[in-house]
């Protein structure tokens, strides 16, 4: 990995986006549940933007997993979903987050 992509994978591993500021333990349903409310209150024009049931049935790629928030959107209005994300992290946490885990 190129130095430059192995800083910007530090980083993210560090710093997830949407993950500063949540209270429940990592892993937690109620870290989930906090995390989507938050992307929710603070960014709600994403949903009117990626229109998650409008890709029902349909292949959805996903660049940069994070903390699965629009993963797991697209999941529940059955999408077919592929991930890449440069962390660890994220795939423990999509583990985690997803609905068909429950």
């Amino acid at each position: 990995m190129s130095d430059f992509k192995s800083s910007v994978a530090e980083f993210w591993e560090r710093v997830p986006c949407g993950t500063r500021g949540v209270a429940p333990a990592e892993g937690s349903r109620e870290f989930f549940a906090s995390i989507e409310r938050d992307r929710d209150a603070k960014e709600p024009f994403i949903a009117r933007f990626a229109d998650f049931a409008a890709w029902r049935g349909k292949k959805v790629l996903e660049v940069g997993v994070g903390a699965a928030t629009d993963f797991v959107k697209f999941a529940r209005h059955g999408a077919r979903l592929y991930g890449v994300d440069l962390t660890p992290h994220a795939w423990t946490w999509l583990a985690g987050a997803c609905p068909w885990k429950a």
